[in-house]
């Protein structure tokens, strides 16, 4: 399926008081729709947190689009790829560990539901962790893309040894990388062969080789290594919705009351949303609140404790795993302290087929004035802010 994307500033409402009481800040009725989606996410200490957040969120919509279709175990063991979400921005050359990460979510769920849908992860890859120790993304990215600067500076722009072209980059350099590259991707090379299989849509010698020789640049090189044909191949569609985006920031209705009732007219759709907030202090990896740094997660559940007496909201969000030690923001926590600080609520809802039609076409043009302007790229992306 497909979707259309609109921004939807919030509108004004009567303001209301508060709530009184946790009980009534929570309701009568509980919701926990972790069923919706795939197994726990490692984040490895990225920035990537929106992109992530857009992958549950299609995740759930898989969901609903596969429940008759396939068995549990096909949920229980897929997640869409957090890689496939980015292309957009990454096949123009840029994006990836820009300052501004956050600005790109509202991007990336519009090229997912414009731009041919996304696939799942084993296609396009993002946990790098095969054989190696545990490290950062962000490092293991930044070492892919420094092999294609070593490739660009050894046989691009003619300057090739004697006797090969572009075209016929030298195979032990292509094998030297590929073994590289398969120490952290689920890669059909073996050790000790003297030739690689070229044959397949998988991570291969031919997959890695045409990624040195048609990539534009670092970013794009990234791109083309983690995303294989097979993901090209079995993008799943998202039709009919649209991204609906609540934005509390200077509103009058900045208040915990509507944006639980937000929360809950979500919920009662049978679907979850994400909640960006600004991180309270300590609340996840030690880190504390400040005016630009915010977190976003998908928010799948919420419930009364009875124990505690709090009102709390279950949070689904990758684990930050870093020298074997686990930080998890995923489980319930205190639905107060976070709307005290969220700043806008995101979630799909259906769309008329005609709009969603012209949602698309308008998407291709502005990816066009994209790939041309980046200058234009960073002012959209600034508009589209949370």
């Amino acid at each position: 399926m497909k979707y259309l994307l609109s921004s939807l500033l919030f509108c004004s409402i009567a303001v209301s008081a508060a709530p009184s009481t946790q009980e009534e800040l929570c309701g009568t009725t509980n919701y926990d729709y972790n069923i919706h989606f795939g197994p726990q996410r490692v984040q490895f200490a990225t920035r990537d947190f929106y992109a992530f957040a857009v992958a549950v969120l299609l995740e759930e919509e898989l969901y609903f689009n596969l429940i008759t279709k396939q068995p549990r175990s096909f949920f229980e063991n897929n997640n869409i790829s957090v890689i496939d979400v980015q292309r957009c921005d990454m096949e123009a050359g840029h994006g990836y560990g820009e300052p501004s990460d956050h600005e790109y979510s509202f991007y990336s769920m519009e090229c997912a539901l414009y731009d041919g849908g996304a696939c799942l992860e084993k296609d396009a890859v993002f946990d790098t962790k095969q054989k190696k120790s545990i490290i950062s993304q962000d490092l293991r990215f930044s070492e892919f893309m420094s092999l294609y600067d070593e490739w660009h500076n050894r046989f691009d722009h003619h300057n090739y040894p004697v006797g090969y072209t572009r075209d016929k980059t030298p195979l032990g350099f292509i094998t030297e990388k590929t073994e590289y590259f398969c120490d952290y991707l689920p890669c059909e090379y073996q050790p000790g062969k003297k030739e690689i299989s070229i044959d397949g849509d998988g991570y291969n010698t031919a997959h890695f080789s045409e990624a040195f020789q048609d990539a534009k640049n670092r970013v794009h090189f990234l791109n083309k290594v983690l995303t294989t044909k097979n993901c090209e191949k079995n993008r799943y569609q998202f039709a009919n919705r649209e991204l609906v985006r609540m934005n509390f920031i200077g509103k009058k209705d900045n208040n915990n009351e509507t944006k639980i009732k937000v929360i809950k007219d979500v919920f009662s759709q049978k679907r979850s949303a994400i909640v960006t907030f600004e991180l309270p202090k300590n609340f996840i990896f030690g880190v504390e609140a400040s005016g630009e740094l915010v977190f976003a997660a998908v928010v799948t559940g919420m419930r009364m404790n009875k124990t505690t007496g709090k009102c709390e909201l279950y949070f689904r969000s990758p684990v930050k795993e870093f020298s074997g030690k686990p930080e998890l923001l995923t489980g319930w926590h205190d639905a107060e302290s976070i709307l005290n600080k969220t700043v806008s609520i995101k979630y799909l809802k259906e769309v008329d087929p005609g709009n969603y039609e012209n949602a698309k076409k308008a998407f291709q043009q502005t990816k066009k004035d994209i790939a041309k302007n980046y200058e234009q790229e960073k002012f959209y992306l600034h508009q589209n802010r949370w």
